[in-house]
């Protein structure tokens, strides 16, 4: 019993995100910004207790400690993301994947404030909330090891990016970033560093 108590808010994030991205895009009456702060809201709700015991566990990290695992686990990241690219560009022969064109094609296009707060704010923030605390707690409660729970979250955050486009080959970078993420959540111990370091990595995606 302890343990269904324990799956119920991660799992109901998770169907959270599953169901909106059962749903058909521009289907709903409200801008992707919105419907994503709609979201981060529903999660942040189910998993206050949980986020707000992490949030005073990070308030105890010395503010060196903090930084350190902010800018390392940025610069770690990208190094990772990076050499995703390397490995995606030998296998396919393509500097491009679909997504990253249309990430390009979403900022030249769409309203640039609500296209940057998108990228580089709520979408780290509930993609966070989904594939590094949702499914890491979830591990965590059932007893999974460490790194099967690393990989599996790696690649369900990898294969999201690429599930409208189909380019499968695309989900290797955003694969090799989220094990970046996922190491640095499960050393840092913080949500809010993870945060913080997967919205840092967004952020270029912007200006490129």
């Amino acid at each position: 019993m302890t343990n269904f108590f324990q799956l119920r808010n991660p799992l109901i994030c998770v169907l959270i995100y599953v169901t909106y991205l059962s749903v058909p895009p521009n289907s709903v009456p409200l801008p992707d910004f919105l419907l994503e702060v709609v979201m981060v809201a529903l999660m942040v709700f189910v998993l206050r207790d949980s986020l707000w015991e992490n949030f005073q566990y990070t308030r105890t990290m010395s503010l060196l400690r903090f930084l350190m695992f902010c800018i390392g686990g940025f610069l770690f990241t990208q190094i990772l993301f990076f050499s995703g690219v390397s490995l995606f560009i030998a296998i396919s022969g393509s500097e491009t994947s679909d997504n990253q064109a249309a990430v390009m094609e979403t900022i030249a296009q769409k309203n640039i404030i609500a296209t940057f707060l998108t990228i580089a704010v709520v979408g780290p923030v509930l993609e966070e909330l989904v594939f590094r605390k949702s499914i890491f707690d979830i591990g965590n409660v059932i007893k999974v090891p460490f790194a099967v729970t690393l990989l599996i979250s790696a690649t369900l955050f990898g294969l999201v990016h690429v599930i409208f486009s189909g380019d499968w080959l695309g989900s290797i970078p955003y694969i090799f970033m989220g094990l970046g993420f996922g190491l640095v959540y499960h050393f840092s111990r913080s949500f809010i560093v993870v945060a913080i370091v997967h919205m840092l990595s967004n952020t270029p995606a912007f200006f490129t």
